[in-house]
């Protein structure tokens, strides 16, 4: 009977633990970009500013171990996504004498689990991006960020972390996208 009671109760708390996950980006095409680049040759760097590689954690019974950060692709592929998006608003990728050097950086990706009252529990999701664009003398700069509030009875799974994650970064991203400071900039 101990016996019995001793691998119910190691069951249970297996079942609370969750393992580290690694999210993977995953670009959502939205709507086309307001840039015009009109063959103008251009510089793009992405690059991870935030301080740490630590997403947050997933909740749990051990949650410092429960840990969720990108996955070692994530700033390749989102650098991917944007040359695509530059290529796809007529700019030409190039570094020899680019009419302007841009820097896009991931400034925020947070996953903040907590305890609500109740039997729910809640999932805050913030991500931030920066751009810089450097065209000759000047330098226009802008910030974009996002967040979302999910609730959920029990822990998340990987599918429900991959899909909150990459729609909060995939909407900081369209905030860029539909910049029209850019365009102006770039005259």
């Amino acid at each position: 009977m101990k016996y019995i009671l001793a691998l119910s109760l190691a069951l249970l708390l297996a079942g609370c633990a969750k393992s580290p996950q690694q999210v993977t980006f995953d670009a959502q095409v939205s709507e086309g970009s307001v840039w015009v680049g009109k063959g103008k040759r251009a510089e793009l760097q992405v690059v991870d500013a935030r301080s740490s590689t630590n997403i947050g954690s997933r909740g749990g019974i051990y949650q410092s171990t429960s840990t969720l950060s990108l996955d070692n692709r994530a700033t390749e592929d989102m650098s991917i996504y944007l040359q695509t998006r530059l290529l796809t608003a007529g700019f030409k990728l190039s570094n020899t004498e680019p009419f302007s050097k841009w820097t896009v950086k991931l400034t925020d990706l947070t996953y903040d689990y907590k305890k609500v009252k109740g039997m729910r529990d809640q999932v805050e999701i913030t991500s931030g991006i920066s751009v810089e664009i450097v065209s000759g003398l000047s330098t226009y700069t802008n910030e974009y960020s996002a967040s979302s509030v999910n609730e959920l009875v029990t822990l998340a799974s990987d599918a429900q972390n991959q899909e909150w994650i990459n729609t909060t970064l995939n909407a900081a991203l369209d905030q860029l996208f539909a910049d029209a400071g850019i365009n102006d900039f770039l005259k």
